[in-house]
């Protein structure tokens, strides 16, 4: 991730990673039509819903209308089996975002 851009920019953007891959960052932009406040988590799901991990970001954010901001995970896959993961994030609750990746060989 490029953070030295504004908004932050992904530097290799992909959904399918190698075990060779040790880490990736989930880069999250925020521009909502209506003013969100709370404490954004992700959750780390396989493909049979459960739960394999969750992280909750430490600081409470507030998201404006038509207003751009993010929030940024690092994502560690060297525990990892090959396989297919979803991932959402959520605030306060809510899921505002999922994405599926696949872990190969």
């Amino acid at each position: 991730m490029n953070r030295k851009t504004d908004p932050p920019q992904p530097i290799d953007e992909k959904s399918e990673f190698s075990r060779a891959d040790n880490q990736g960052v989930l880069l999250i932009t925020w521009l909502p039509k209506e003013k969100r406040k709370g404490i954004p988590s992700l959750r780390l799901y396989d493909l049979d819903n459960h739960l394999l991990n969750e992280t909750q970001n430490k600081k409470k954010i507030t998201v404006n209308p038509n207003k751009l901001s993010y929030s940024a995970w690092e994502l560690n896959f060297v525990t990892l089996p090959v396989g297919i993961y979803r991932l959402d994030v959520s605030l306060e609750g809510d899921i505002v975002w999922r994405t599926f990746f696949s872990m190969v060989e």
